[in-house]
């Protein structure tokens, strides 16, 4: 439970549905509410909240793995991350 584990870093947390691209909402996050944080376990939607303005980071699981060797050959702006704690050194 994100409340739980960060309390009140976050003012929001928005969920968006599972399968379907997430660029033209985060563009419009960014219009909305500014740069957000957007953590995200599939890399191209990680590197799309890049492309829209926010700081992405790459949520590293078991089921993702094989996106793992793609992050780290390429230069990636997104920052992996192991788990949500690895969040609170990252937020200022």
């Amino acid at each position: 439970n994100l409340s739980v584990m960060f309390s009140p870093r976050f003012q929001r947390v928005i969920c968006l549905d599972l399968g379907v691209s997430k660029l033209e909402t985060l563009r419009a996050f960014r219009t909305v509410f500014g740069e957000c944080i957007w953590v995200e376990d599939n890399l191209k939607n990680a590197l799309d909240g890049f492309t829209a303005g926010h700081r992405s980071f790459f949520l590293r699981r078991p089921h993702n793995e094989a996106q793992w060797e793609i992050e780290e050959k390429s230069v990636s702006p997104v920052k992996p991350i192991e788990n949500l704690l690895d969040l609170v050194s990252l937020i200022k």
